[in-house]
């Protein structure tokens, strides 16, 4: 939601309307960057046009509490198809009123003036992979596999992961963006800061998304902007952009397991299948994104 907000802002200097953060009175269009925030709001200037993202709901059942706000506001923006479908088919919630606009990666021209300038999703030389691995504290010639996920978070399903990983019954090394259980590997990664994701994605040689529910997950479109491979589960972007022999279904550890074999022994196939789906999905970062946006600020 940070990096949307930040995206929204960065690039607003290009267009003929002023955006206020936080406004109060002075709007003519509010944008909630995440439903809940409209969801607890009390009551909305009635001339303003609102719009608010839905990056995920908890549940796929009907959400009768989120009732009035599904019908109060103008525009509903999520960021997959996923949601879309649901919204429509158990929701009820008006196709025309639904805007699919995904989560983005960093580019290489984004954020160029920030403080800890976020580093650019890019695939890097092997020599600076082997840099970063020395750094990072992984066997120089390890097959890596790199996670993101909290053990306390039932969405990111680390207990599935962990069963394929005790099953796999091979020389591999695993990588955590977080703090983990699990018995072996570099985990907390994430202390380096946000702005050198794109390293740490680098050094693997397969990231894993086992999550129950997404919005995005925005790990898997900055891991292919990184030339990653991922296997995912079936869940938001992954399923609108990912080829069907890298996902799997949800909760499903002989699944998740049989495609990490699938990968590592066709290593060579899949890096230039992930370099297909890189290429393909360059369009996909953070200024698309905010150009989305923009476009319906202006239509509104």
């Amino acid at each position: 939601m940070a990096r949307l907000a930040q995206s929204i802002l960065y690039w607003s200097s290009r267009f003929p309307y002023h955006l206020i953060r936080n406004a109060k009175d002075v709007a003519a269009v509010e944008h909630f960057i995440s439903f809940a925030e409209f969801h607890r709001r009390n009551g909305v200037p009635p001339n303003n046009v609102t719009i608010a993202t839905l990056h995920h709901l908890d549940k796929r059942r009907r959400h009768r509490q989120f009732a009035r706000a599904f019908e109060t506001l103008d525009h509903i923006c999520v960021v997959s198809k996923e949601w879309k479908k649901h919204l429509i088919e158990v929701e009820s919630v008006p196709p025309n009123k639904i805007h699919v606009i995904y989560n983005g990666f960093i580019g290489e021209n984004c954020f160029e003036n920030e403080v800890n300038i976020p580093l650019p999703m890019v695939k890097l030389s092997p020599d600076r992979k082997a840099e970063l691995r020395n750094e990072f504290g992984i066997p120089k010639n390890a097959f890596v596999i790199g996670h993101l996920g909290r053990d306390y978070c039932w969405r990111k399903d680390c207990e599935t992961y962990y069963s394929a990983l005790k099953s796999l019954g091979r020389d591999i090394f695993p990588i955590f963006f977080e703090d983990s259980v699990f018995s072996s590997g570099v985990k907390g990664l994430s202390s380096v800061g946000f702005h050198r994701f794109r390293d740490i994605y680098n050094v693997m040689d397969l990231y894993i998304v086992s999550s129950v529910v997404e919005g995005g997950p925005l790990g898997y479109i900055e891991a292919i902007a990184c030339g990653t491979p991922v296997i995912s589960t079936r869940v938001g972007m992954a399923i609108d952009f990912h080829p069907p022999e890298f996902l799997c279904d949800t909760k499903t550890a002989d699944q998740l397991l049989e495609r990490m074999i699938f990968v590592m022994d066709n290593y060579e196939s899949v890096m230039s299948k992930t370099d297909v789906i890189r290429s393909d999905l360059s369009w996909l970062t953070w200024e698309w994104v905010a150009n989305q946006y923009y476009q319906l600020y202006a239509n509104a």
